[in-house]
């Protein structure tokens, strides 16, 4: 709620559709033999790259340990207590997909997750990992389409990519 795009409802609106749209006039107003072809009529796809899947759970023991031991050394009593909570309860305040489920119609949706860890811009969720695998064949199955999303440093490594995607 206290972001301005959803207090102006822009996030219901096809942002990237109507500028578009506009885009389209003011070339034609240019350019006027400029054809632009309608919108298509298929339905909204909805997109989701998944990048860091869970923010305290599932993670190597010794970065969940690390974790612990940063919050307690820093102070940050509020982010202790909600690690403690995610891990006494077994519910990830990152895990939303549920609740995606609830509103995203599978034959609408597709996932894209970040499968490896080249650079620091990446998650420490590897394919290997059994929870994010877990996850991967639980939306597979209920009909969700899944991809790949590349790594940080694929731009520079283009054979990354075939790796990612093996």
């Amino acid at each position: 709620d206290a972001y301005l795009s959803h207090q102006l409802s822009l996030d219901k609106l096809p942002l990237v559709h109507l500028y578009a749209q506009e885009l389209g006039k003011r070339l034609q107003a240019l350019f006027p033999s400029l054809l632009i072809p309608p919108p298509p009529t298929k339905p909204d796809l909805f997109t989701i790259d998944v990048d860091v899947p869970w923010r305290y759970l599932h993670k190597p023991w010794q970065i969940q340990l690390g974790g612990f031991v940063k919050d307690l050394l820093s102070g940050n009593w509020a982010q202790f207590q909600d690690r403690w909570k995610a891990y006494q309860t077994g519910n990830d305040p990152h895990d939303t997909f549920a609740r995606i489920q609830e509103i995203c119609p599978p034959d609408q949706t597709r996932f894209f997750f970040l499968l490896d860890h080249h650079s620091q811009h990446d998650s420490r969720f590897s394919w290997r990992t059994p929870a994010l695998r877990s996850l991967i064949k639980a939306l597979h199955q209920a009909g969700y389409g899944c991809g790949i999303h590349p790594s940080f440093t694929t731009c520079e490594h283009p054979d990354r990519l075939a790796e990612e995607v093996q």
